[in-house]
């Protein structure tokens, strides 16, 4: 490959692109395509032009050419997918990522994105499937297994989730965002259990000083499940004053409060878990409201 002349071509259509100069930077990447058809530099350029230009249908019909000229063309399949994924075409999607697949079974990222694409659409047992063949490849692979653990999860299956998770812990013990949601899961499906819920809240530690919401919550919520109401209000509060607008975060708040004694104040944080759309434990929030309803009337007539 005359590397000069292609790198030259490259570097070219990168510049009239970003001084959108779209038709300039096309005829430089289709040069590079010319000096080395086999490259997906200059068709992922291409097809950039057409995005930051607004023309996604510009970029699809690029595609369709670029398929019917060369119908083994892997990179053109995956770009088509991730273009019609993006218009919310998701059936279309997942065939362009299938048939890339096929072509080139060894990239992951395609299975990802086809995951993606089948848990967007309902799909999870599929999704599934797909994950796990790839992970047939990569064992390891964070971002497969992250996408696996919500499949589970999605298709309601959370002893799946919390046993990828786990595994995705394993091989990744710093990843927070994975913590949490093992933890968090734990904490609404699995706390029964002792030792894992003790696993959870020794791994959830390390948020006591976080300033993530999300991370406070759930370390509220384990501390919750652990009987330690004084502690988990502690925790939840810290969540509440950090993402007022989220309701289960006033839903754990106001049944820890509850557990503490703190009548007025749960009422009040029930009340508003209560007023939106559902999650985990709106109907356990409903109806320990509606006791403390009855309790606060008893106590009031008394």
């Amino acid at each position: 490959m005359p590397g000069g002349e292609f790198a030259g071509a490259l570097l070219s259509g990168d510049s009239f692109l970003a001084q959108r100069r779209f038709e300039d930077s096309r005829q430089w990447f289709a040069k590079a395509q010319a000096v080395a058809p086999e490259a997906p530099h200059p068709l992922r350029g291409m097809v950039a032009t057409y995005v930051a230009a607004d023309d996604v249908e510009g970029a699809l019909a690029f595609l369709a050419q670029r398929i019917e000229d060369k119908p083994d063309d892997a990179v053109a399949f995956f770009y088509r997918g991730e273009l019609l994924a993006g218009q919310g075409k998701l059936e279309e999607a997942g065939t362009a990522f299938r048939e890339t697949i096929r072509l080139h079974p060894e990239w992951l990222i395609p299975y990802q994105r086809l995951g993606a694409v089948l848990l967007q659409g309902g799909e999870e047992a599929e999704a599934i499937r797909v994950y796990r063949e790839a992970l047939q490849q990569s064992p390891d692979d964070p971002d497969l297994l992250n996408g696996l653990a919500m499949a589970h999860y999605t298709g309601g299956d959370p002893e799946g989730a919390i046993a990828t998770y786990a595994r995705l812990i394993e091989v990744q013990p710093d990843l927070e965002v994975a913590i949490n949601n093992y933890a968090a899961m734990i904490a609404d499906s699995a706390y029964e259990d002792q030792e894992l819920l003790a696993h959870a809240l020794e791994l959830a530690a390390r948020f006591r000083a976080s300033d993530n919401a999300d991370f406070l919550d759930t370390l509220g919520w384990l501390h919750y499940r652990k009987g330690e109401f004084a502690v988990a209000t502690a925790f939840l509060e810290r969540a509440v004053t950090l993402m007022a607008d989220r309701p289960q975060f006033r839903y754990h708040l106001g049944m820890a409060l509850e557990r503490s004694g703190q009548k007025e104040r749960a009422w009040a944080e029930l009340t508003r878990a209560v007023e939106s759309a559902p999650y985990p434990g709106l109907e356990e929030a409903r109806a320990t409201l509606e006791e403390l309803r009855a309790r606060i009337a008893d106590a009031a007539s008394g």
